[in-house]
């Protein structure tokens, strides 16, 4: 039988580019019936320039199979990687459902954009590829196994602000839209920075492009030399902008360099609680109570306490003490021996 008549809109769709609920589309765009819950088989597309190596899918399936296992599995996240116009029509197209749905359309550089009104919303993750595969950079600059460090954990990053969202249900995560949890940035960005970094450094050694040796800046991120690194970020900050203030932080068009940092913020927080609160339980609960009361219930200060507690120890930390206290706020071992996330 011949089957080259298919239409170019089914064969798209039976070629994975929208298998969203099994290609189905309301009036206004795919459909995502389980977004807000894990699934055991989630509908995450990935769609690229056709000047792209299409061996690297093969490599993406393998960082989200991990994600999946780990996080969780929740589908709508959708990745796409755009080059040249002339190259990137299957992208442009793959778009055009998400359209009227909220999306432009445009090719720019846009991660992780969301659209959609629950329960019906998707994350798309639209790179531009020198972006995606080198942060900027040139290639000539870098080689490939350290390159993936970047992507990986970039893939970590904006997962795990997919299952945020998902955890946030009909509400926004922010302050960009309402109803919202009102989570604010330091927490929303600190997270998704720590959960990347320590996930990558448990699961590195699994991946394919890494066999042949897990790059040291993988397991540096912890080490006495990154410590210090962060000694002297705080020190540079106090002399440069004084008084230390989360709460500038809050939001993206608030925060500035004089913000403290959101990785060490959310390391710090999970010092005095756990990681298991941090990571999973104030999401898990903030789609009933917000995020003020999520964070009350499963920290057991208030935000506004948390921030005096943040801005004296960030002023404490100085000599063989502060190295100490910054190297405790870190897992002794895996993070999967801290946490346990829904449905995994």
């Amino acid at each position: 039988m011949n089957w080259l008549p298919v239409t170019r809109s089914l064969a798209l769709c039976l070629a994975s580019v929208l298998i969203l609920a099994s290609c189905a589309q309301s009036p206004r765009g795919p459909l995502n019936p389980s977004f807000g819950a894990p699934v055991e088989n989630p509908s995450q597309p990935y769609i690229a320039a056709d000047d792209i190596d299409p061996s690297y899918e093969a490599e993406y399936r393998e960082v989200m199979a991990n994600l999946n296992s780990f996080v969780g599995g929740y589908s709508g996240f959708v990745t796409l990687i755009f080059s040249t116009p002339e190259n990137s029509s299957s992208v442009f197209e793959a778009l055009k459902p998400f359209v009227e749905m909220g999306h432009s359309g445009a090719l720019e550089q846009n991660c992780l954009g969301s659209v959609g009104d629950f329960p019906n919303k998707f994350g798309i993750c639209l790179n531009e590829e020198q972006w995606y595969f080198y942060t900027g950079r040139e290639p000539s600059e870098t080689s490939l196994v350290d390159s993936r460090v970047d992507v990986y954990t970039g893939i970590a990053h904006e997962y795990f602000h997919w299952f945020q969202r998902n955890m946030a249900g009909q509400k926004h995560l922010d302050y960009q839209g309402e109803p919202s949890v009102m989570a604010p940035t330091w927490w929303v960005e600190g997270t998704a920075d720590l959960f990347s970094f320590l996930w990558l450094e448990e699961n590195a050694a699994e991946f394919a492009v890494f066999q042949g040796g897990v790059p040291p800046r993988v397991e540096d991120r912890t080490s006495p030399s990154a410590i210090m690194g962060i000694m002297g970020e705080v020190a540079q900050r106090l002399l440069r902008c004084g008084d230390p203030d989360l709460s500038t932080g809050e939001r993206y068009d608030t925060e500035s360099s004089c913000s403290p940092n959101p990785l060490v913020a959310v390391a710090h927080l999970a010092s005095l609680s756990s990681y298991q609160s941090v990571f999973v339980d104030i999401p898990r609960d903030f789609r009933e109570m917000d995020f003020a009361g999520a964070f009350e219930k499963n920290i057991g200060m208030t935000v506004e306490d948390f921030y005096l507690q943040h801005h004296s120890w960030l002023k404490s930390l100085s000599g063989p003490a502060g190295r100490s206290a910054i190297s405790d706020l870190f897992p002794s071992g895996s993070l999967s021996a801290e946490v346990e996330f829904p449905g995994t």
